[in-house]
Formats: structure tokens, sequence, C-alpha cells
């Protein structure tokens, strides 16, 4: 498989309040001769919207093989049929994907998680990434204005966070 592996690419947006950073890769697959159903029936009704992933709970090495197995039966060769085998093969990768999710990692219903976000908290999320952008693109300084302004963003930001799921009450049974 890493000979399939174009690019890898750490994403830095400002919007990760961890201290782990995502990463993006990107693959060329090898064209296989076995056809793939990708209707939306074939999913699980927990693996459409309403429901997260727990992938800090997951059976990592079962959701490897799983989706090894789906992704090796696409048949990429329809990439040959412009615009209709593109849209083939992205809904085959994204069925295959959710089919190894919905087999091998827990969910919970989207409501149980970041049940006190408001319009207040989206408002200093982005003044947060807004900050954070602009001390990358100005090098990242380690102190001045424009440090002073990506660290105060992202404290008002930690603690309106904190600060509401403190206040807000719990309600387990939803």
């Amino acid at each position: 498989m890493l000979n399939c592996v174009q690019s890898i690419v750490v994403v830095d947006d400002g919007s990760n309040l961890s201290d782990h950073l995502p990463v993006s890769m990107s693959c060329e697959l090898t064209p296989t001769m076995v056809s793939f159903n990708t209707s939306a029936s074939a999913l699980p009704e927990h693996a459409v919207h309403s429901y997260c992933l727990r992938w800090d709970k997951a059976d990592v090495l079962s959701y490897f093989n799983r989706s090894y197995d789906l992704l090796s039966n696409i048949d990429v060769t329809c990439l040959d049929n412009g615009p209709a085998g593109i849209k083939y093969c992205y809904q085959a990768i994204v069925t295959s994907l959710h089919m190894a999710a919905s087999n091998t990692v827990p969910y919970k219903r989207q409501s149980y998680y970041k049940f006190w976000w408001d319009s207040e908290l989206d408002k200093l999320k982005e003044m947060s990434m807004d900050a954070h952008t602009i001390w990358k693109q100005a090098g990242k300084p380690k102190y001045g204005p424009i440090y002073e302004a990506k660290r105060i963003s992202h404290a008002n930001y930690k603690l309106a966070v904190k600060r509401k799921k403190r206040v807000q009450p719990r309600h387990i049974y939803e």
C-alpha cells in the first residue's frame, strides 16, 4: 500500500484545539476488475448522518482490514469514463469507508456530544481560526501583537467552551 501514497499533508488550520494535528493522505489505487455496489441502501441506518463514530473506542486494526477488503474490490478502471467514472469511484470509496466503519467502529447519536454548543462558540471559534491564520501567514512569531492576538483569541475560545460545558445541564437520556 505504501507504493500508492502520492502525498501526505499535516492540516494546521487553527480549528483544532488539540495538541495533535490531523493528517491528510492522497493515494493512487491500482485498478482491479471487480465491480462494486454503491447504492445508498448498502449502508446501515446508523451510518447515515445522525450518529457520530467513536474512533477513540474503535478496533482500528479491524477497520483497516475491513476497509482494505472493501476498497480493493473497487473497479477503478471506470475513471477512464470521465466525470461519471469519477463520481462512481468517489461513491464506491465513500460507501466502502462507511461500511467498514459501521462494522468496526462504535457510534453514538450526534446530540450526545456538544449539546452545549451555540452561536457564541461559533463566532469565537471563527475568530480564533482567523487569528491563527494571520499568525501562520506572519511566520508564526513567538511574541508581539500578532502572537498576542492569536493567543488571546484562542484562550477566549477555550475558556468559553469550558464555561458552556460546565453551565449547561447534561441530558443523558435524550
